[in-house]
């Protein structure tokens, strides 16, 4: 009887079998790769969390200098305020909740100015609409056909709501008035943190009605474009010593004009030939110590 014997199969070819690490990867073994990558992201991500950029630190409302910034300056352009919040990457809720809070009443003297500032585009718009018209486009069994309609009235509504607006906020032309010819001098405040908002507020209500003259806006403007201030008294003079003015630049000489600190100078000298006193100190008096100190 012949005795029979279970060998092992043999290999189609004489090639050795592939090694058992070019096997596929159980499911496991790719579950963890993937595992190890998510837990190797969310570390990354972490240590970003931990220095976050320096005008975002503690800011629990998450509104930052720039975000206010996006958020004011295209409210200035376009007068809705669902848009401004899109364009600086928040929501109308969050804008609102912003404006309401204790952090950004300056934000809402801001928001109040952008809106007036809106309102010459609105204008705008109007007038173009009242000239040109609307095109409406109707497409019937194929064919295109335009209208043109003049139909202003919605418009004509929203302009007299923000009139109404613009009296009952601003009734005697103060500060929001102020805030929108001073739009970028006030966006810098604002986007600061709001430190220098009530001196801004209460220096220009000191110039009355006068300051809203348009010589007296211009000149504002132009200080602002030089020296980064609105008024004359704001402009740094620290650095003018009277004793060394001949030595003056020019840029120094032109800041001790717009100042009025070239005025003061000339004005102590010709106290002092008239002998009509001790002259004024040309700089402010420092604070004096509380007694005990």
């Amino acid at each position: 009887m012949k005795q029979t014997t279970n060998a092992l199969p043999r290999a189609a070819t004489d090639e050795p079998a592939p090694p058992a690490t070019d096997r596929p990867r159980c499911r496991e073994s790719r579950l963890g790769d993937h595992l190890d990558q998510l837990l190797a992201q969310a570390a990354a991500a972490a240590a970003v969390a931990d220095d976050p950029p320096p005008d975002r630190a503690g800011r629990r409302d998450g509104w930052n200098a720039e975000s206010m910034r996006l958020f004011l300056t295209r409210l200035a352009g376009c007068g809705v305020v669902a848009e401004a919040a899109r364009a600086a990457g928040k929501t109308r809720q969050g804008a609102y909740a912003f404006r309401n809070s204790a952090r950004g009443r300056a934000f809402d003297l801001a928001w109040r100015a952008a809106e007036l500032l809106a309102r010459q585009r609105l204008s705008d718009d109007v007038l173009s609409r009242a000239v040109h018209g609307c095109v409406e486009v109707y497409i019937r069994e194929g064919v295109v056909t335009e209208r043109h309609r003049y139909d202003n009235r919605l418009s004509m509504a929203v302009l007299a709501r923000l009139d109404h607006l613009a009296a009952a906020s601003d009734p005697l032309g103060g500060p929001v008035r102020y805030a929108a010819e001073e739009f970028d001098r006030f966006l810098d405040i604002v986007c600061a943190g709001g430190a220098g908002a009530a001196e801004f507020v209460e220096t220009r209500l000191d110039l009355g009605p006068e300051g809203h003259q348009e010589p007296r806006v211009l000149g504002r403007a132009e200080t602002y474009r030089k020296y980064g201030v609105g008024l004359p008294e704001e402009i740094d003079i620290s650095d003018l010593d009277p004793a060394d003015m001949a030595h003056w630049t020019d840029e120094q000489a032109d800041r001790a004009l717009r100042s009025g600190f070239l005025m003061a100078i000339e004005g102590r000298e010709e106290a002092q030939e008239e002998g009509q006193g001790p002259a004024r100190p040309l700089y402010p008096a420092a604070p004096e110590a509380p007694a005990g100190l």
